[in-house]
């Protein structure tokens, strides 16, 4: 009888938690419309790519593909004010890019051109240590051209050594 009881209360507790009163209320409403520009798993592809053979709407085509300079300027063509730049990760290793000049991170430099407003570690970013990951990360946020792209993370272990490169916590709003 008791959970019967209980049923009942939290479904009507959980009729009035819809966010409004009437659909009036919906109409009064200002929309938000977001630009999502995202990208993942550029694994240190740097240069464009080709050229590819594609079928475009029945048009056999050879086009480039990739490029980070192309990349830098596809996103600036399409920011507005509304847009966020993701890069989901797995930024690294994968050409002779990232394995001759792993210490001059050039896939850092490079993503500091397009001014992610947040990239999430990929498995590759740990694939030289915490060292090299804390450097990339600074690269990220402090170094040439950086423009604080905030780093996102879940379930990792930190050392302790390492601990001044990561804040466990971060809100970031949006006015």
């Amino acid at each position: 009888m008791n959970k019967k009881l209980l049923a009942v209360a939290i479904a009507v507790g959980l009729v009035g938690c819809n966010s409004s009163s009437s659909d009036s209320d919906n109409q009064d409403r200002e929309s938000l419309n977001l630009r999502i520009l995202h990208i993942n798993d550029h694994h240190s592809k740097l240069d464009a790519t080709g050229p590819v053979a594609l079928n475009l709407g029945g048009v056999d085509t050879q086009v480039e593909i990739g490029g980070f300079p192309r990349l830098v300027t596809k996103f600036n063509e399409l920011q507005n004010s509304n847009t966020l730049r993701l890069h989901a990760g797995d930024a690294i290793t994968g050409t002779m890019y990232y394995s001759l000049f792993r210490e001059e991170l050039p896939d850092a430099l490079m993503m500091n051109q397009v001014c992610f407003d947040a990239f999430a570690l990929g498995n590759h970013e740990f694939d030289d240590g915490n060292e090299q990951l804390a450097h990339f990360i600074n690269t990220l946020k402090n170094g040439e051209d950086a423009c604080g792209t905030e780093v996102l993370a879940a379930n990792i272990e930190v050392p302790s050594t390492n601990l001044s490169m990561v804040s466990m916590t971060h809100t970031r709003s949006s006015t």
